[in-house]
């Protein structure tokens, strides 16, 4: 074992080693301080936001509800032509070197360098080269459940996967909340390629034995039998004897199973709440619970993981967790007789004494992974917010840290979920944590990130720039800036703020003033793109006295910061760009004080102005309760706000606009049970509350940029009528909000855009993908290159560039698309829909030329004929068409859109240039 105790000295070199190293690869330096902030706290704050983001008026998320939704999706799939049927073009732009939360991981048993991982709400991924560079399995991420949390090979090379994050999940409960998702069973290749849903698994009702696969946390396959496999489910372990098309219940229970493991002999070992269960050889009905693990672990535990050892199978190790939070850790456990008897080789939390080595901080329901090591039966490694080793007589020691230079060689992102030893090669071991995926070549003395490809990250809020670099908030990836500075790839990331993103915004005035957010509202601003971030307290100053800008996480006294913190940065310029009146800046704040918590938004107008410390003004009244959602006016004076459900107006922020040394004063027209000082006379700046209280949580504000009258609010939840509304006449003190969700399935909406190109045209990302309509009756699932998964932010350049009109969306698990057309060429109204097709294109990809096959009959004309690039230029027009075939020799590779607009209205194809 090799010495690595972290102590105060060494933590103090590792921070110079940090900047040093940062400095010379010219990546940002993210503040230690930062990181460990966040993992202090664990992760209960952001299982909690997305669990209030998905959940009913109740706090439940309905589990009929979710099946259904997805049943409507499927369906609005399978009833179109093709994905051709849709009016946007879509272009992934990464990050492909950062990863994502990563729980199963499988090497090939015939090849040791194809390897597998499943992102948890990003598909399926594969790679060919021992994990250098990774590529989605076809169609995964576009299932009907595309989360994969757990993978098996049986002998004769089929592969299963199993989705639905029970680890973390709380189905149809309110006490801790979930990120996590419900799963859509289990799915099976036969050549590793091709995935297909096995039927005797999908969700169907809660009452069908077909929902206990909802969660698949873990998978084993059979020693021997290639048809035989077993799945730790939602209600049980589950045997098949033939392949997936049946299962039997390795004993009949109603307890979740969060771990099953198959021993070099056959017999068969499985996990749940309560204890560990037993099979001589995993036959159906034969798991008995062993006698000797009720003392040891039966009651009150919230999770146990355990492993078995390769060269022995009497050797087992466990650990055991209370059911408190997220999960303090109880003790690590032994036994070298197949469980006959136990021994405690590690003890955990004895009460509220913490345990001598913080292996799980807390969270190790979140976050618990154990492997043994093939070539020493003695030696485990154990994963939880670090990597650590444990040998049998010789003691423990940490092996990784989170919380340095990612760049060093001991460096492994936190919160650790798998372990795998690549016994072909015991020296090699894969990691699957929160940042996706490490390896080791050396038995644990060092490690490597290796993510190239591997884009699953989960972003929250998304901005770009006006020449098309991108930035967002990550779930524990940070805060990441795509600004195409890289000679490898032009979707790799720099992390620039490190914890839990939350809300970032990028300067159209100028593009180097990059502001950044962690978890719980800890703003950050910087000069230089992202090299250097001033503190909060740099940015903030004195002016707002007070504020607490982080939160209890443990939740104690139920006062803290909204996990994502809403800010937003307002610029006025005209036509050609340059800007007309001072910028501001928007956020919200939390302040504590004696009786509780006032929250409210302030703003500034200093922001862009590194000279000075920015003077802020107080722009609402104060509140009990958070403000989740922000949205100005293109002309500034008016913002909208949301808390929980409801929404608000400020209005008049432009009448100090010459000054910015005059004090904001505000009004609180009613809702004087927030505001117990009720109104002030003098007010400059006013507040309304306005008359509509939407069902569930608001989650988005989009206004009209060309209109400041038309809005759309956006909320999310299951089992709701309506999940998207829009108002026309929103500067009315009581604006008249209309239900404009037609067709849309009933699921979660997150954000809207009102198209800067057409009022009509409205965008919104969805729990499943991103859909659009024209008329807020008949919506489009707009797949066309892009994943089904969860859209958590979708915005649109306004302002004029390059990039005017592209739509930014950020999603929740494959990071982030831009649309590759401009939404002004709209085809989604039913003559357009009927037409798309109508042009035949060959060959398709093509080289050099395409010959073009349109409906026309006599007396018909084409009026102009056009290619749109990916960005939405136009890289050819003519004005006729003397000939059926086009030159496109002049074409870069990639994507194209060919219209031709003739007396019988727009016909519209699509076509790949190649080389």
């Amino acid at each position: 074992m090799k010495n690595f105790f972290i102590t105060s000295i060494s933590l103090l070199l590792l921070t110079f080693m940090f900047v040093e190293i940062s400095q010379n690869n010219k990546q940002s330096y993210i503040p230690i301080e930062e990181r460990i902030s966040k993992h202090s706290k664990g992760a209960k704050a952001s299982l909690e936001y997305l669990h209030r983001l998905k959940s009913n008026e109740n706090g439940e998320i309905p589990i009929q509800a979710v099946l259904q939704a997805r049943r409507d999706v499927e369906s609005r799939k399978s009833n179109r032509s093709s994905s051709s049927n849709t009016t946007l073009l879509w272009t992934e732009m990464g990050p492909d070197n950062v990863g994502g939360r990563t729980r199963a991981i499988l090497i090939d048993k015939d090849n040791s360098n194809k390897i597998y991982a499943g992102g948890v709400s990003g598909g399926l991924w594969k790679s060919d080269n021992a994990g250098l560079t990774w590529n989605i399995v076809p169609g995964t991420d576009q299932l009907e459940f595309s989360g994969v949390v757990s993978i098996c090979q049986t002998i004769n090379g089929d592969i299963y996967f199993g989705t639905g994050e029970g680890a973390t999940s709380n189905m149809g409960g309110n006490s801790n909340g979930s990120s996590a998702f419900i799963g859509g069973g289990i799915y099976k290749s036969t050549d590793g390629v091709t995935f297909s849903q096995l039927e005797s698994t999908a969700p169907s009702n809660l009452i069908s034995e077909n929902f206990d696969f909802a969660s698949v946390t873990e998978m084993a396959a059979h020693k021997t039998d290639s048809n035989t496999l077993y799945a730790a489910t939602r209600r049980g372990v589950k045997v098949t004897t033939d392949g997936g098309q049946t299962w039997q219940s390795g004993l009949v229970t109603a307890a979740e199973f969060l771990d099953v493991e198959v021993a070099i002999d056959g017999s068969v070992f499985a996990s749940t709440a309560s204890g560990i269960f037993y099979s001589v050889d995993g036959t159906a009905g034969s798991f008995n619970q062993l006698t000797s693990v009720g003392p040891v672990f039966g009651g009150g535990s919230g999770r146990i993981e355990i492993a078995l050892s390769p060269s022995d199978a009497n050797y087992i190790y466990a650990i055991y967790s209370n059911q408190g939070g997220l999960g303090r850790y109880k003790g690590i456990y032994r036994s070298t007789d197949k469980g006959v008897s136990w021994e405690l080789i590690l003890p955990g939390w004895n009460g509220t004494t913490p345990p001598t080595y913080n292996i799980f901080n807390q969270q190790a329901n979140y976050a618990m992974s154990i492997a043994v090591d093939p070539q020493n039966k003695d030696r485990v490694i154990i994963g939880g917010l670090d990597l650590w080793e444990f040998e049998y007589g010789v003691g423990i020691e940490p092996i990784s840290y989170w919380a340095i230079s990612e760049f060093a060689s001991f460096y492994v992102h936190a919160d650790h979920h798998e372990i795998l030893f690549d016994e072909s090669n015991p020296d090699r071991i894969y990691f699957g944590h929160d940042g996706g995926v490490s390896r080791s070549d050396d038995n644990g003395e060092s490690f490597v990130t290796m993510n190239r490809g591997y884009s699953v990250t989960q972003f929250y809020t998304i901005d770009y720039s006006k020449d098309g670099k991108v930035i967002g908030g990550t779930q524990d990836n940070g805060t990441q800036y795509i600004n195409f500075s890289n000679n490898i790839s032009n979707q790799n990331a720099i992390e620039i703020a490190g914890g839990d993103g939350g809300h970032t915004q990028i300067s159209y005035i100028d593009p180097d003033i990059i502001f950044s957010e962690s978890q719980n509202g800890s703003a950050r601003r910087s000069a230089d793109g992202g090299t250097t971030n001033g503190t909060l307290e740099n940015f903030l100053g004195d002016t707002i006295a007070g504020l607490a800008q982080t939160a209890d996480d443990e939740g104690a006294n139920g006062l803290f910061a909204t996990f994502i913190n809403p800010m937003y940065l307002w610029e006025e310029v005209d036509s050609d760009g340059n800007p007309i009146d001072t910028s501001m800046f928007f956020a919200a704040t939390t302040e504590i004080t004696n009786t509780g918590s006032d929250y409210c938004v302030y703003m500034t107008k200093q922001a862009l102005d590194f000279s000075v410390t920015p003077r802020w003004f107080q722009v609402t009244p104060k509140y009990a309760t958070a403000i989740e959602r922000i949205s100005i006016t293109s002309d500034g004076n008016h913002m909208f706000f949301s808390r929980g459900n409801n929404l608000y107006r400020t209005d008049n922020l432009n009448l100090n606009a010459d000054s910015i040394n005059d004090s904001y004063k505000f009004l609180d027209v009613g809702d004087t049970n927030d505001d117990p000082n009720g109104d002030n006379p003098n007010a400059v700046v006013s507040t309304i509350k306005l008359n509509t209280t939407f069902q569930y949580t608001i989650t988005d504000i989009a206004v009209d940029p060309n209109n400041k009258n038309n809005i759309v609010v956006t909320v999310g939840g299951y089992g709701s009528f309506s999940h998207v509304y829009k108002s026309s006449n929103a500067m009315d003190i009581n604006p008249v909000f209309s239900s404009i969700q037609g067709n849309l399935p009933d699921m979660p909406v997150y954000s809207a855009v009102i198209d800067v190109n057409d009022d009509n045209n409205i965008i919104v990302g969805t729990e499943f993908g991103v859909w659009s309509s024209t008329n807020g009756s008949n919506w489009i699932l707009e797949d066309n290159g892009m994943p089904i998964v969860p859209c958590h932010m979708l915005r649109q350049q306004y302002l004029p560039g390059i990039n005017k009109g592209i739509i930014y969306v950020g999603t929740h698990g494959r990071g982030i698309f831009k649309s590759s057309n401009t939404s002004s060429i709209s085809y989604d109204s039913s003559d357009e829909l009927n037409n798309f097709n109508s042009v035949s294109i060959f060959p398709n990809p093509a080289e050099t030329f395409i010959n073009i096959d349109i409906n026309l009959t006599e007396g018909d004309f084409i009026n102009d004929v056009s290619i749109i690039d990916l960005m939405g230029k136009e890289v050819y027009k003519s004005k006729s068409l003397s000939s059926s075939k086009i030159d496109i020799s002049f074409l870069e590779d990639g994507n194209y859109i060919i219209i031709i607009n003739s007396n019988l209205g727009k016909q519209v194809g699509k076509f790949i240039k190649t080389n």
